[in-house]
C-alpha cells in the first residue's frame, strides 16, 4: 500500500514508522480493552457485539510476534537517533 501511495520505493525510515504506528495501535487498543474490560464498561461484549477481552487478546498476541521477529528489530534501527 505504501508503494502505491508513494509512487514505487518506500524509503526505510517511514516503512520501520508504518511498523511502529501498527504496534503502538495493537497496543494501546488491547490496553483499552482491558480497561474495559476490568471496570465493567461493558464487559465483556461491546455494543456491537464484539467479545473486548478477546479481542484484547489477540491484540496483544499479535504485539508479541511482532516484537518477537526480527523483522521488528531491524525497523527499531531505522528510527534510532544517530
Amino acid at each position: 500500500m505504501l508503494q502505491a501511495y508513494y509512487g514505487g520505493m518506500v524509503p526505510n525510515e517511514l516503512r520501520a514508522r508504518m511498523v511502529m504506528y501498527k504496534f503502538v495501535c495493537d497496543l494501546c487498543w488491547a490496553l483499552w480493552g482491558f480497561h474495559q474490560s476490568t471496570f465493567g464498561i461493558n464487559f465483556p461484549i461491546s455494543r456491537d457485539g464484539e467479545d473486548i477481552v478477546a479481542r484484547s487478546m489477540f491484540k496483544i498476541r499479535r504485539c508479541s510476534m511482532l516484537v518477537g521477529d526480527g523483522f521488528f528489530q531491524r525497523h527499531l534501527k531505522f528510527l534510532a537517533p544517530g
